[in-house]
């Protein structure tokens, strides 16, 4: 009888081990919108005309990837991320404002 008991309690059920994939799952989704939130912040600083679109790029998923984190797991990961994808997108829509201003006003003092 006692052998029987050992095999039941060793035995992992179906229940627990979905749930450590689903838990992997969430995790996976935050810790992927805090890399990108860090790489779009991170490009910021590169000076290229390529930066833009991957600034552009990791700045979205890492907002999408937040945001599906935290309906997930509620994770800080998820929420760094998703601040992080906020704050690189809206710094970079300022630049390209600065640049184009900065590009009129050139043009407008040479005519």
């Amino acid at each position: 009888m006692d052998e029987e008991l050992k095999e039941k309690v060793e035995e992992p059920t179906n229940t627990e081990t979905s749930k450590s994939q689903t838990s992997e799952e969430q995790k996976g989704f935050s810790i992927t919108s805090m890399i990108l939130g860090i790489v779009s912040l991170v490009l910021l600083f590169i000076p290229s005309s390529a930066s833009f679109l991957l600034i552009t790029g990791c700045g979205v998923l890492a907002i999408i990837f937040g945001i599906k984190g935290k309906k997930l797991a509620g994770v800080g990961m998820a929420k760094a991320g998703f601040i992080m994808g906020v704050i690189a997108l809206s710094l970079e829509a300022a630049l390209l404002l600065f640049s184009f201003a900065l590009g009129a006003a050139i043009v407008s003092a040479l005519f």
